[in-house]
C-alpha cells in the first residue's frame, strides 16, 4: 500500500493598486483597438483571456449590463470597459437577426 504525506504552502497573490492602474490603461489601450477592428473573433481570441463566442443572445440571457443596452441598440454599439467580479470587460454587438 502506497502512503503520501505532502507538504504544501499556500500563496495568496493580490494585486497593488499600481497594479490595478496599469491593467487599467492597458484595458483602455486595448479598447481603442477593439472600437475599429473589423474582424472581432480574431482580435478577441488575440488579446482576451477569453475566447472569441459566436453565441446567438436571446433577451434577457445576457448579463443584464449587456442585456440593457443591445436589445435596443443597432449593430456595431459598443459597450465601454467596466470592472465586475475582478474581471475587466467590453462588448461589441456584432449583429442582429431575427428568429422565430
Amino acid at each position: 500500500m502506497v502512503k503520501l504525506f505532502i507538504d504544501y504552502l499556500l500563496f495568496e497573490v493580490v494585486p497593488t493598486q499600481d497594479d490595478f492602474e496599469k491593467t487599467e490603461h492597458d484595458v483602455r489601450r486595448i479598447f481603442e483597438e477593439f472600437e475599429y477592428t473589423e474582424n472581432v473573433s480574431y482580435f478577441v481570441n488575440a488579446v482576451s483571456d477569453t475566447k472569441y463566442d459566436s453565441t446567438w443572445w436571446d433577451e434577457g440571457t445576457l448579463p443584464i449590463a449587456l442585456d440593457t443596452v443591445f436589445y435596443n441598440a443597432e449593430a456595431g454599439t459598443i459597450i465601454k470597459p467596466y470592472f465586475e467580479d475582478n474581471t475587466w470587460h467590453m462588448a461589441k454587438l456584432v449583429d442582429i437577426q431575427y428568429r422565430p
